[in-house]
């Protein structure tokens, strides 16, 4: 028990953290979910201090002092804590709306309460500051906490939850739930897609699924397609066909990776284990289909998807564009911090032209351009706050794939899905802003410090940032 709670104690806690937006998006609202990420996210903090992975033969205090030292000597940390200040005060710098100059008789865009600090809409700044608490606690972990065992135990469990959250959801837009109705009618005009995180962890529960025979999971094979399966159905019924289609290229990609790498490394029998539960997992979208609307067989359901309005219509391409140069305009007014977070629909009314008009909705919540939407709300700040911890990942992943060179395990399907994951996050975002969601944001930050904590251990300095679980010593006790 002593070994059991520090290994996967604490890869639970930050499962249920990535995921428990999933859960609750069909009947709450962003302050309740932000009030829960933030709650979960302190929990998981503790736990990642107090329960780290511990080395062959460490005693828990000297484990507590060892990632506490690694914690402090990592710049992400500090890049960070910045990160969550500034995140913080535009939470709490509201004002951002709609001004009447009684002078001038003239509506303008009031900025907000302190004008040379990042600012919000009333309500809008509470689940930006929760995402970000909740990257920073994942990311964290991932780098000094965890070991191989435990980053596999968070994949599967992180995986297998979102498939729950995502066959629920399923039935309660069936059932006429307003939440989820909206989330499974996947129009542009709600600012972003739900079904963007379950194609996240679709990616993640085939990673696992490799995983599965490094850690011995053998007989849980049936779970791993669930949790397969499940994500996958989530993001077909919550994305558009155009992205769930992208996504499944994604995937194909991956479990070509998982399929040689296991064929490799393990046996061809193994492989084939593999192949079976990736087609019992196919299973899982076309059974919740025709258990949801038995009338109609899975296929008519693809061809009503496919022949629906779609993100390549001449209507949708040309509401982009609007919606570029509303953008656009709105940085430029605003270039370093932006007009405010949850602003756009405000701008929409003074950046619109006359032909405008004819094409976009006002109730738009972002634009359909992720990186206009990034800028023209939260400014160039804004986009260094997303840059800054990616570039220090990124740095991460290729000081660590150079060191793979010199020798040592390496498990590549960890390795690439981070890669992957980023990838097919940024081709969706030239026509969607999901990947400012803080539950995509969530899973992605997670996704890429696993990917370069995949790698072999570089030699260690003194202010290296190495997963604790990933010493020589201490990876016997986490599975490797």
């Amino acid at each position: 028990m002593q070994k059991l709670i520090p290994k996967y104690g604490v890869a639970a806690h930050l499962a249920f953290l990535a995921v428990s937006p999933l859960f609750l998006f069909p009947y709450c609202g962003e302050g309740w979910i932000a009030s829960v990420v933030i709650c979960l996210s302190v929990l998981a903090a503790v736990w990642m201090v107090m329960e780290p992975s511990r080395r062959s033969g460490e005693l828990l205090f000297e484990a507590r002092e060892r990632v506490v030292r690694s914690l402090v000597a990592d710049p992400l940390f500090w890049v960070f804590v910045v990160i969550l200040l500034l995140s913080g005060i535009r939470w709490a710098n509201g004002g951002v709306g709609m001004g009447y100059d009684a002078e001038l008789r003239k509506w303008s865009l009031r900025g907000p309460t302190c004008s040379f600090m990042p600012g919000t809409v009333e309500g809008c700044g509470a689940y930006p500051f929760a995402g970000t608490l909740g990257a920073f606690v994942l990311v964290m972990s991932f780098r000094h906490v965890l070991g191989k065992a435990a980053r596999m135990s968070f994949l599967f469990v992180s995986s297998f939850l979102a498939a729950i959250a995502a066959i629920t959801a399923c039935v309660m837009a069936h059932l006429g739930v307003s939440g989820a109705v909206q989330a499974a009618s996947a129009q542009t005009v709600i600012g972003s897609f739900a079904g963007t995180a379950f194609a996240l962890y679709f990616l993640g529960g085939l990673t696992a699924l490799a995983g599965m025979f490094e850690i011995g999971w053998n007989k849980m094979l049936l779970l791993f397609s669930i949790a397969i399966g499940g994500t996958f159905a989530g993001a077909a019924i919550f994305l558009p066909p155009q992205l769930s289609a992208l996504y499944m290229v994604a995937g194909i990609v991956a479990i070509l990776v998982m399929l040689v790498y296991v064929g490799i490394t393990r046996s061809a029998a193994d492989s084939l284990k593999c192949a079976v539960a990736i087609l019992i997992a196919s299973l899982i979208p076309i059974l919740l289909i025709l258990a949801l609307d038995p009338g109609v067989s899975a296929f008519e359901h693809f061809c009503a998807m496919v022949n629906a309005d779609n993100l390549f219509a001449e209507s949708f391409v040309r509401a982009h564009d609007a919606f570029s140069r509303i953008a656009f305009k709105e940085w430029t007014i605003h270039p370093w911090l932006g007009s405010g977070v949850g602003s756009f629909p405000l701008g929409i009314r003074f950046n619109a032209t006359e032909s405008d008009w004819v094409l976009i909705d006002v109730a738009q919540r972002l634009p359909t351009s992720g990186w206009w939407a990034l800028l023209a709300e939260r400014g160039i700040v804004g986009a260094l706050m997303f840059a800054l911890p990616l570039g220090f990942m990124v740095y991460s992943f290729f000081r660590r794939l150079v060191g793979a060179f010199s020798g040592g395990s390496t498990f590549v399907p960890g390795c690439f899905l981070g890669v992957i994951a980023v990838a097919t996050l940024a081709v969706q975002s030239f026509i969607d802003p999901s990947f400012l969601a803080p539950e995509a944001v969530m899973a992605v930050a997670a996704f890429i410090a696993m990917s370069a904590a995949s790698f072999p251990l570089v030699k260690k300095t003194a202010t290296d940032d190495t997963p604790a679980g990933d010493k020589s010593k201490g990876d016997r006790e986490d599975g490797r």
